[in-house]
């Protein structure tokens, strides 16, 4: 697979996640990196690579909804992270691979930031897409998928 097709389906999924999660009168519109929502959002994606390195586990499972690792695997978070973290290590460097995607502000004031990563781990490289469920200063992680070649050994 080419890294552009990567791009590609993921920018497919997450718009299709945001539209599902923001409401069919909700649009999904490109980020700019200095908006508040996505500084938030790319603390949040620091903070993990962070807990990863730290083995935060629970730290970061209590900043996640239970279902934000399912894509993965069916192990409960902990355990997740302590697989992930075996399997690529700590990681070295992250960088952004794409403008934010932003859904519209909820009613109840929710926005969902989605960002994806190149990860640079001690075993490997990883593609990494969050997303975000934001509300004032609570950030959430809805979702985490990775794809890594050290994740399939």
């Amino acid at each position: 697979m080419q890294i552009g097709d990567f791009f590609q389906r993921r920018l497919i999924v997450l718009s299709s996640v945001l539209i599902a999660g923001c409401g069919p009168s909700n649009a999904i519109r490109v980020g700019e990196p200095n908006e508040p929502v996505v500084v938030q959002a790319v603390e949040a994606a620091d903070r993990f690579h962070s807990g990863v390195k730290q083995q935060r586990y629970q730290d970061m499972c209590q900043a996640a909804e239970s279902h934000a690792f399912s894509g993965a695997t069916n192990l409960p978070c902990p355990e997740y992270l302590v697989y992930f973290h075996q399997k690529l290590g700590d990681p070295v460097s992250a960088r952004r691979t794409q403008l934010p995607l932003i859904g519209d502000r909820r009613p109840d004031g929710t926005v969902r930031v989605g960002l994806d990563y190149e990860t640079d781990y001690e075993h490997g490289t990883a593609h990494e897409h969050f997303e975000w469920r934001i509300m004032g200063n609570t950030v959430i992680l809805t979702s985490y998928r990775v794809e890594a070649d050290a994740l399939s050994h």
